[in-house]
């Protein structure tokens, strides 16, 4: 039993010195689209899609890696109905701050991945009222490796969240499509 135990010990520490080796780290840049959807009951709400931008940050081992992320945009709110609610034409300030986990499929120059993320939301509309929520997000993306201190990168995720605003529960559906680069070091 104690020489299968020094064998597993030796093993992994033989491992762990090459997975050591594989691990990177990295800082990029994001823009794409944002579509966003507030669901009110008893209102109907347009979709909004706009411009999103962001940063993202983290380390990568072997093919697993683990990110913080910023992405902000701003929505027009336009209602279908009801005008008297008085949020008609403001703009929805959205921003996300979280952590995801990502996994990669391959190590090669293209590098398709999952991620779970978890963060915190904020939304504010505009000269009324702001809250935040944290829930989960949920997206793909791929990564392509243009050598070993650069990648160009797109990702779609599926934000959804939870809110008040003006004393109103608000279900925010919120998909960003974004393409940037990351710069490894």
């Amino acid at each position: 039993m104690r020489k299968y135990a020094a064998g597993c010990a030796v093993l992994l520490l033989l491992l762990s010195g090459n997975a050591f080796s594989q691990v990177s780290a990295y800082l990029g840049l994001s823009g794409g689209v944002s579509s966003q959807r507030l669901d009110l009951e008893g209102v109907d709400l347009d979709r909004d899609t706009t411009f999103v931008y962001g940063l993202q940050g983290g380390i990568e081992i072997l093919m697993l890696g683990l990110e913080v992320q910023y992405l902000q945009a701003s929505h027009n709110l336009e209602l279908a109905d009801f005008p008297e609610i008085g949020w008609g034409d403001r703009v929805v300030d959205f921003n996300y701050l979280g952590f995801n986990a990502k996994v990669h499929f391959f190590s090669t120059v293209v590098r398709p991945y999952l991620a779970v993320g978890y963060g915190y939301y904020r939304l504010k509309l505009k000269d009324l009222d702001k809250d935040t929520a944290t829930n989960l997000n949920f997206g793909l993306g791929l990564d392509l490796k243009l050598g070993r201190h650069f990648s160009l990168r797109g990702e779609g995720k599926y934000h959804p969240s939870s809110v008040v605003l003006d004393a109103e529960d608000v279900e925010v559906k919120n998909f960003t499509f974004v393409g940037g680069m990351n710069f490894y070091f």
